[in-house]
């Protein structure tokens, strides 16, 4: 069995636990650097007879990032459309659990962390912050399960770039929306921090205010990372430029309607205010990440300079599916890319040139429909979420906990 406690506990455990042969009782965190005590009292009718005592060093809770190997992608059933374009083209990895909400990936974030225990190292660990959504979601023979009880907890508003050589685990990428406590609680796992901190963009503008409305990081065919970060004067350029339509029978907006928001003078204004934040994303990734220009692409993404009528009183929505909120299915010798079909056939080929000039078999890219994602802000990272594996971690369990 295995048995939880959120702080101190003067709970008297099972019999079972404290005689007899055979049974073993673990203790473990994900919160780096942490002593761990366990103090086992045994009494009679209140009488403390004997104690023992255990203590031990947690271990960091990794995250992995898009050049590790998926070995399972856990998928939003609430957009039907969208499950069953992943089920024909990344059947392998595909989870089978029955995720019937639409955000998959702000419920939990999965991760890597250590254990001495026979057979256990690494092992997956899904932290979750939202009161137990994941715990009847996953398998035993997945790992290791930690359900954070506390308010004020959130997920997908975090990314990992890849290992280099400034940050050998790679940096945690987060939004300037995310809340303290998760902060705080990424911070402490100090292993893939930024100078003791997380790497932070500033997305308080966009719609959800999440990091995968403006970034994904993606492998080329050599394993070489590319950062993806949107461009709103791009998008527009292509738009004004094509003689295209937008794919009608939709309920997409039509290319004049678009135009016309970013003419109107609050759209001009908004649409200066949306280019100079994703310029200064661009600038930051150069600066506190190191990463050169030539590996941060810009792709066209129509970020909405005005409010939706679909999305309330929620901020900056984009006009068309965000084909940069997409997913990276890496595999033992492949690599499939997930893009969120923009419905806009030169937004769709731009993006297909890219990443096949990024070595990628245009066989292994495909365009999925996520329109029901879309109507409410989200696209296909967003009702998604990546179970991997690093074959290479650096110097992280090195320490071995003492008696």
């Amino acid at each position: 069995g295995n048995v939880s406690r959120n702080g101190p506990s003067t709970i008297p455990l099972p019999n079972g636990y404290c005689f007899g042969n055979g049974h073993d009782l673990y203790v473990e965190a994900v919160l780096h650097g942490i002593r761990l005590e366990m103090r086992l009292v045994f009494s009679v009718n209140g009488v403390d007879c004997a104690d023992d005592c255990v203590s031990s060093l947690s271990f960091p809770f990794l995250l992995t990032s898009n050049l590790d190997i998926t070995e399972k992608l856990f998928a939003s059933f609430a957009d039907q459309d969208f499950h069953d374009a992943l089920e024909a083209f990344v059947p392998d990895v595909l989870a089978t659990n029955q995720i019937a909400t639409q955000y998959v990936q702000d419920y939990a974030e999965i991760g890597l962390s250590e254990s001495f225990f026979p057979g256990w190292n690494p092992r997956f660990v899904f932290v979750d912050f939202w009161n137990g959504f994941y715990g009847s979601e996953i398998e035993d023979s997945d790992g290791h399960y930690v359900l954070i009880r506390e308010k004020g907890f959130d997920g997908g508003n975090v990314e990992s770039s890849p290992p280099s050589s400034l940050h050998p685990n790679g940096c945690i990428i987060v939004g300037n929306t995310l809340s303290s406590k998760t902060r705080d609680f990424l911070e402490r796992q100090e292993v893939q921090t930024n100078g003791g901190e997380l790497f932070t963009l500033p997305v308080e503008w966009c719609c959800v205010g999440h990091v995968d409305e403006v970034l994904s990081v993606v492998p080329a065919a050599n394993g070489i990372p590319y950062y993806l970060v949107g461009d709103l004067e791009l998008a527009i350029s292509i738009l004004q430029n094509s003689s295209e339509e937008v794919l009608s029978g939709y309920e997409l907006p039509s290319k004049q309607a678009i135009l016309s928001a970013y003419g109107s003078e609050t759209g001009m204004v908004k649409r200066a205010i949306i280019s100079g934040k994703l310029d200064e994303i661009c600038g930051r990734l150069q600066v506190g990440l190191g990463v050169p220009s030539s590996r941060i692409l810009r792709v066209p993404v129509l970020y909405r300079p005005i409010d939706s009528a679909l999305l309330g009183t929620r901020k900056v929505a984009t006009f068309l599916p965000n084909s940069l909120n997409l997913i990276v299915v890496r595999t033992q010798g492949e690599c499939r890319l997930v893009v969120p079909k923009p419905f806009f056939e030169p937004f769709e080929d731009y993006y297909a040139d890219l990443l096949v000039a990024l070595g990628h078999d245009e066989d292994y890219i495909g365009f999925v429909p996520t329109l029901t994602l879309h109507e409410r802000g989200g696209e296909a990272h967003c009702g998604s979420n990546s179970q991997r594996i690093r074959e290479n971690i650096h110097g992280l369990f090195q320490e071995t906990p003492q008696p």
